[in-house]
């Protein structure tokens, strides 16, 4: 019965110490999401991302607005009927047909479409920077699944291992070999791995739940994820993480923001040029029975009114652009350092555990078997190394969460995907 009890030990516990191969869930089978395909996903049915999409065709109905001259005005005017005498009536009544034409002056109609123009662009890149929010957002709840799935996995094991346990040190206290307290022991052992377990599966639900949400599905339309937590690359300098601001669309997004009111402002220089109103007729004269043409050119007077305070907003405006952008990056700055240090940190530990806390767990959890295969240790014992194992592995599993959580945090921040 010990040998028994020994091999399944030994055989689970060494399965862990290898960990657990990504591979379990990286099949083709129906229900198995990739990254890439929760990403694609996400980004078709985005309601911001299409509200954006729509906000672009509703700009460049704008730019076609702005092209478009002021329609001329068709105007008709009786003078002197109604009245008394040979006015009485509108036989006498002079009859003028005219149209009106306003000019516009300074290129404000090229202006205004230029403006339009880089409204456009600065809405593209808006869109931009919400698209890598919602690859970040996906990136980041894909983690947490592969990382809810890898965590359960490993609890399985245990609760299957502390089962099979329990069986036996149950059978032997009824045989009277072993203490009735370590049945006891070995079965709040069992308990306690089962509610981790249930605990386990609430917080696997809740981060496929969150993941299918970035799609609009109430319910997962999916089994499991492809996982890709093992695939671990390098981190880069800070320095070298820096330099990808310049790719970040919350950056370059200035640069369109920067032309944007520089069109503003000239199409606001511009429209302190007054325009031209013109208009031209025909006459007729009943009292002589002659006719003429008319003709009118209306010049408006920028005596009080220059546009002045739009002109100075507009350059208020202009300058604004760079201490926002300013702003952005400093704030940006201050989010990488906090991403990096979580990395580093989250790097420290996955080494630890590889190199130093994983491999001692496995030389006294071997120490351990051998020791109770000789009697020298009570089985407690040998149950005490193979728990601190498993926990080795979930501490391992959780910093590759960690890690891979912050280079998603990192490639948002730089515009940058890290392989």
């Amino acid at each position: 019965m010990r040998c028994c009890l020994i091999a399944c030990v030994v055989s689970v516990a060494f399965a862990v110490c290898f960990g657990l191969p990504d591979s379990a869930f990286a099949g083709s089978s129906s229900g198995v999401l990739s990254l890439e395909q929760a990403i694609q996903k996400a980004m078709s049915v985005n309601p911001d991302i299409i509200a954006f999409k729509k906000e672009i065709e509703r700009a460049k109905a704008r730019q076609k607005q702005a092209g478009l001259y002021p329609n001329p005005n068709l105007a008709f005017e009786l003078d002197g009927f109604g009245g008394s005498g040979p006015f009485s009536g509108t036989e006498n009544a002079q009859r003028t047909v005219s149209l009106e034409q306003d000019i516009l002056l300074g290129g404000k109609i090229k202006k205004r479409r230029q403006m339009a123009a880089e409204q456009i662009e600065t809405i593209r890149w808006k869109m931009k920077s919400l698209e890598q929010d919602v690859r970040q957002g996906v990136t980041k709840a894909f983690v947490e699944v592969a990382g809810a799935q890898r965590a359960l996995d490993l609890q399985q094991d245990l609760v299957d291992l502390s089962g099979r346990v329990y069986d036996t040190v149950l059978q032997k206290a009824d045989a009277g070999k072993v203490s009735p307290v370590e049945a006891l022991k070995a079965e709040i052992e069992l308990k306690n791995n089962r509610q981790a377990l249930q605990l386990l599966k609430r917080r696997l639900e809740r981060a496929r739940k969150n993941l299918g949400f970035f799609w609009g599905t109430a319910e997962p339309d999916f089994r499991k994820v492809r996982s890709r937590l093992d695939r671990r690359p390098d981190l880069p300098a800070l320095a070298v993480l820096e330099a990808g601001f310049e790719k970040n669309p919350d950056i370059v997004r200035f640069a369109a923001e920067q032309k944007l009111q520089k069109a503003r402002y000239n199409f606001e220089r511009a429209r302190r040029i007054p325009d031209l109103s013109v208009s031209g007729g025909y006459r007729q004269i009943p009292e002589t029975d002659d006719t003429a043409f008319i003709a009118e050119i209306t010049i408006p007077l920028n005596i009080f009114d220059r546009n002045q305070g739009n002109i100075e907003g507009a350059r208020q405006a202009m300058a604004q652009v760079s201490d926002r952008r300013a702003a952005t990056l400093n704030r940006l700055r201050q989010q990488l350092n906090a991403a990096f240090q979580d990395a580093l940190a989250a790097e420290d530990e996955i080494l630890s555990l590889e190199k130093d806390i994983i491999p001692a767990t496995r030389k006294v959890f071997s120490a351990k078997k051998q020791g109770y295969q000789n009697g020298k240790f009570p089985f407690l014992e040998l149950l005490d190394a193979q728990r601190v194992l498993f926990e080795s592995q979930q501490r391992y599993n959780d910093a590759l969460v960690a890690y891979h959580l912050a280079m998603a945090e990192i490639e948002r921040l730089t515009g940058n995907s890290i392989e």
